[in-house]
């Protein structure tokens, strides 16, 4: 109780529609699979030519049941590439935690990034397959992705400027650098086949090394890892 007698109990959560949810985690989980579900289909038709029963259809369920939880095609596109960002930032953070130098921590910065994109059981894989579709998206939602892009390379664009500052990465422009890094890893996606000769391991690491390798000061280079 508070002092004015009022309840401390939380009061109900709401809704979409006003509506109160009486199972706040069974609302959450049935979000996060609609919105995992609509990942794949976006990525396997695009995002013009996906639609909202294309999504029901998918989940085995009417498109009601996707409508009492999204307001339209839009936001459930927006909020799986969000979901992504975020989840890609929460990873970035958690390399920045790590007590490790910052050339160490660019290149597992950018493994963690490409294994993200490149792994099909992550949001991240689903997520840069329909990248190209922001600009679709209504003036709102695309202001909403763009402002999680600019703080994912900031972070980035940290890390590189820790690493000039420390004297292990060649002192080159530090915005351009973490855009070609950056671009180059996302490209990945384009080329990258699972029955390929490469295994994702092999991938994430010979990216990460070849593009921070690229970048070490001559005798940081030369004295090996």
């Amino acid at each position: 109780m508070t002092d004015d007698g009022a309840s401390s109990e939380a009061a109900p959560a709401t809704g979409l529609r006003g509506h109160r949810v009486l199972d706040p985690e069974r609302s959450a989980n049935r979000r996060g699979e609609i919105l995992r579900v609509a990942a794949r289909v976006f990525a396997d038709k695009g995002y013009h030519l996906s639609t909202v029963e294309d999504i029901a259809r998918a989940m085995g369920v009417s498109k009601g049941v996707v409508y009492y939880y999204f307001r339209s095609k839009d936001e459930i596109c927006t909020e799986v590439i969000c979901m992504a960002i975020e989840g890609a930032l929460a990873r970035l953070d958690a390399v920045v935690a790590e007590p490790i130098s910052p050339a160490e921590m660019l290149r597992k910065a950018l493994a963690v990034h490409v294994e993200y994109n490149v792994n099909d059981e992550e949001e991240g894989y689903y997520a840069m397959l329909v990248m190209h579709d922001i600009k679709a998206l209504s003036p709102a939602s695309t202001r909403r992705v763009r402002e999680l892009q600019r703080a994912y390379v900031r972070a980035f664009r940290e890390i590189v400027q820790r690493g000039v500052m420390a004297g292990e990465l060649a002192n080159r422009d530090i915005g351009v650098t973490t855009l070609v890094m950056l671009t180059t890893a996302n490209y990945i996606t384009d080329w990258y086949r699972f029955n390929g000769r490469l295994s994702i391991d092999e991938v994430v690491k010979h990216v990460a090394d070849q593009l921070v390798d690229g970048i070490l000061r001559p005798e940081k280079a030369s004295s090996g890892r």
